[in-house]
């Protein structure tokens, strides 16, 4: 979280916090980059083929400020069958080492999402965090809940044509 918390690192340092701060004011997360810096128009954008969609709302967004950018900002792409799910905006488990320290608490958290998740019998899930993208995705594999984990700007890649899996 650069922006929140990025300075801390140079508490002390005038020489550096300074350009510190410049950083973190810059600094947006993606979604909120494409809503409130380039004001992307979603609407104008489309999937190929309908999809069923559910949206995990990561942690650092809490600390962010942000609300439900992500949401509004998939309901507007076309072919999108968005599902809300249950308990969106509870955390994962991962919490980085979190999930090393408290593996007991960490497994039974993210087990509540998976089944979150599948109860929305979404085919989708859009997850705009690695370490919670992992957490989830591993714990669906190992379930044998079929939800693919994906990244909104994947999606926005191929709303305009684009083949990731070819980069």
């Amino acid at each position: 979280m650069v922006r929140a918390h990025y300075h801390e690192l140079f508490e002390g340092d005038w020489d550096v916090l300074d350009r510190a701060k410049k950083v973190a004011s810059r600094t947006y997360e993606f979604v909120e980059f494409l809503h409130k810096v380039l004001k992307i128009d979603a609407s104008k954008l489309s999937l190929p083929r309908r999809e069923t969609i559910t949206y995990h709302y990561v942690c650092h967004l809490r600390g962010l400020g942000i609300k439900d950018e992500g949401v509004k900002f998939l309901q507007q792409i076309g072919n999108v069958d968005f599902r809300a799910m249950e308990k969106t905006d509870q955390c994962c488990g991962f919490g980085g080492t979190f999930a090393v320290k408290y593996p007991e608490i960490s497994g039974a958290i993210v087990e509540d999402k998976m089944n979150c998740i599948a109860a929305t019998g979404a085919s989708t899930l859009v997850c705009n965090d690695a370490g919670c993208t992992m957490n989830i995705s591993g714990m669906c594999h190992r379930h044998g809940i079929a939800v693919r984990t994906r990244h909104i700007a994947e999606l926005m890649a191929e709303a305009l044509g684009l083949d990731i899996n070819n980069w």
